[in-house]
């Protein structure tokens, strides 16, 4: 059964605030018919909904991105994220695809460079980043390549992007020049595929969007197109070795293994079995929320024993975790979990904490919290905090985030208008 009180509370915290008839709430009924539940099902017509599961998801993201990405910029190695007290993994998806987004992204910036080097006699862009086949090409085929892989939606352009796009979001593990040379070859010598963008709309009033990679089949590979373009199978396969090696040269620095793991106490099973009772069939209906629903390097696992090793986490999250419902541990307990978020990240990671307060009063909480603070600057790491006003956050929100967050007390707490995110940073 839900906590009495605080399904009072919330219930009088709607009847002040939704611009509506509520009368809908005063149906007095247990689990099944809480108010966050009634308020669900009354404002999306899905008498399904029984459940007061909810998930993070854009809200999450404009709080924790920034210290995600100064974490990437400021570590080297692979890139490893963990977000604790997942539950349905909604955030580390966001972050998954987000990752996609940047490396198909980036992969068309690369892409732009080789036009740029075959615009050129010789091929040569920059000292290092060359592609020498093209001084071999007579001037009609030059032309020919160039005006046909120069715009930006042509099949060859589009092959060459995916094919970068691939390796940058899955880049070898060892000898990284030679292997992801090979890789691209093996792509541009069998690979139709092609990538292009496509959203899933906010259905109710329309605010935000779902962006996904969605794949396309075309008709002849990176290497077909090139042998066409040239007139010489030799030259045509030289050029495209050498333009795949242009390409890893050039995106070097960008070869990075990104991992993206969630972590709750609960097995994944539970918590599906939560999402499907509580959230709307237009959300579970779409791809995004199968997507999360794989569970895709997913822990079970206790916040108070992380199976991580010493300095492997480039960014920590928790949003809605800790310490918002902890209030009742130990001041030692509060310092053992300190001290293995600190020494779980890497130099130069981050970590953010979101709401930094506890739910509910409790005596001495505020000291407590300050106590944690001070134990993470007396190893050395640096504390920053943002304030975010709960009306800016509510603003920011796409439909789909609403009805997530629908259920959470971070939202219906009356005694605050804002928030505080702890950012946590350990030095290099």
């Amino acid at each position: 059964m839900p906590n009495q009180e605080a399904d009072e509370a919330f219930k009088a915290y709607l009847k002040e605030t939704y611009p509506h008839d509520t009368s809908f709430l005063d149906d007095a009924n247990p689990y099944q018919n809480s108010p966050a539940v009634r308020l669900l099902r009354y404002m999306v017509g899905d008498d399904q909904i029984t459940g007061s599961a909810y998930a993070w998801g854009k809200t999450a993201r404009i709080i924790c991105e920034p210290a995600y990405q100064a974490a990437v910029s400021n570590t080297e190695g692979p890139v490893v994220a963990l977000d604790l007290c997942s539950s349905y993994p909604i955030w580390p998806q966001i972050l998954k695809d987000q990752r996609k987004m940047d490396c198909f992204d980036s992969a068309g910036m690369y892409a732009g460079l080789v036009v740029r080097a075959l615009q050129t006699k010789t091929g040569t862009l920059l000292p290092g980043l060359s592609i020498p086949t093209v001084g071999d090409l007579d001037d009609i085929a030059k032309r020919r390549i160039r005006d046909t892989v120069s715009p930006r939606r042509s099949q060859a352009r589009l092959l060459m992007q995916t094919a970068v796009g691939e390796l940058l979001a899955d880049p070898p593990k060892d000898n990284k020049v030679q292997q992801a040379v090979e890789r691209l070859m093996s792509k541009f010598d069998s690979s139709v595929l092609v990538f292009g963008k496509a959203f899933e709309l906010e259905e109710l009033v329309g605010r935000g969007r779902w962006e996904t990679l969605v794949p396309k089949m075309g008709v002849r590979t990176f290497n077909q197109e090139i042998a066409l373009l040239a007139g010489n199978d030799q030259i045509a396969a030289q050029l495209a070795k050498d333009i795949a090696t242009f390409l890893v040269n050039a995106s070097l620095y960008s070869l990075r293994q990104h991992t993206v793991v969630s972590l709750d106490i609960e097995s994944p099973n539970v918590i599906t079995e939560n999402a499907q009772k509580s959230f709307p069939g237009y959300i579970k209906g779409t791809k995004f929320f199968r997507s999360a629903g794989t569970f895709e390097n997913h822990a079970i696992g206790n916040i108070f024993a992380l199976p991580f090793a010493t300095e492997s986490a480039t960014f920590i999250s928790c949003v809605e975790g800790y310490p918002f419902y902890f209030k009742n541990l130990s001041m030692e307990e509060h310092e053992s979990f300190a001290d293995s978020i600190a020494s779980t990240l890497k130099p130069g990671g981050q970590a953010v904490f979101f709401p930094w307060h506890l739910n509910r009063y409790r005596r001495g909480g505020r000291q407590l919290l300050n106590e944690v603070e001070r134990r993470w600057q007396t190893q050395g790491l640096k504390i920053k905090k943002k304030i975010y006003y709960k009306g800016d956050l509510e603003h920011q929100m796409g439909d789909r985030e609403t009805m997530l967050t629908m259920h959470s007390p971070v939202f219906w707490d009356r005694t605050r208008s804002n928030l505080t995110a702890l950012v946590l940073e350990k030095p290099k």
